[in-house]
């Protein structure tokens, strides 16, 4: 027999922002050559990890082909929760207290590609 099992989890804008640093900070660079702020919600923001804390706000990052893609809130959630799934995360909380730069990258990559592409 088998069961799914459905979790809910608050995600914060500050987890948000700890999993973006992590990832434009070293987690995407083996395959972002860019990452670009195109729409910012607010006027104030200070760093690109700030704009998807908030919603409204679009990335867009460059790939080493030449790619452009944009990512959202929306679909880095969806990233989060394929990384939980995929890398057999215990929980929300647990991906945030133990994640690194090889989970950072595995989120956007689920986000934008709905499958990890650059190994």
């Amino acid at each position: 027999m088998e069961i799914t099992i459905t979790q809910t989890f608050e995600v914060t804008t500050k987890d948000i922002q700890d999993l973006m640093v992590c990832a434009l900070e070293g987690g995407i660079n083996h395959w972002c050559d860019k990452a670009v702020v195109k729409v910012a919600p607010v006027e104030d923001w200070k760093y690109a990890s700030d704009v998807l804390g908030l919603t409204g706000g679009v990335l867009e990052l460059t790939d080493v082909d030449g790619g452009k893609w944009e990512l959202t809130q929306e679909k880095l959630l969806k990233g989060i929760e394929m990384e939980i799934i995929n890398d057999e995360f215990n929980s929300f909380q647990d991906l945030i207290e133990n994640h690194d730069a090889d989970t950072a990258d595995n989120i956007v990559q689920y986000a934008l590609f709905n499958d990890i592409t650059y190994a």
